[in-house]
């Protein structure tokens, strides 16, 4: 019936073939195993106030080099506020000088509204500077003299 090495196990090879027409009932169910064991809550084996020892103690560890880092880390952190400032500021000047630098530009090409849009963004970046107040007001009575919206606009701004 079949060979005794690679695994075969002993019951396969002891099998003996069936009778012709036999027929064999399987039953219809099996019973499941009933089970007695009860199950309850019970008191921990190890102490629990060592627990909570070791987790006070870890806590206040915690709490304790934080304490003490806790110059270290606002330095750190006014330091990384003055960089992202600074970095802030220098992109700030650096679009106000190209808006200014593209409006005169476009001023010079006698593309008055595109200069005007230019020099709105600039306005918008830095208010005070007084080169760029002159070249929008300039601006704006080239074309109030074409358009009355326009001198609304230079009515409100100046």
């Amino acid at each position: 019936m079949g060979y005794m090495g690679f695994g075969m196990q002993s019951w396969i090879y002891k099998q003996r073939p069936r009778k012709a027409f036999e027929i064999k009932r399987k039953p219809l169910f099996t019973e499941v195993p009933k089970y007695q064991r009860e199950f309850k809550i019970q008191p921990s084996k190890t102490s629990s106030r060592l627990y909570v020892v070791v987790s006070i103690v870890l806590i206040s560890l915690f709490f304790g080099i934080i304490q003490l880092n806790k110059s270290k880390i606002l330095q750190h952190s006014s330091e990384i506020n003055n960089a992202t400032k600074q970095r802030l500021e220098s992109e700030n000047l650096e679009a106000f000088n190209l808006l200014k630098r593209s409006g005169k530009s476009r001023l010079k090409n006698n593309n008055l509204e595109g200069a005007l849009s230019e020099f709105k963004l600039a306005y918008a970046i830095k208010s005070t500077d007084e080169e760029l107040n002159q070249l929008l007001f300039e601006t704006l009575s080239i074309l109030c003299a074409e358009n009355q919206k326009f001198c609304n606009e230079l009515d409100e701004k100046f």
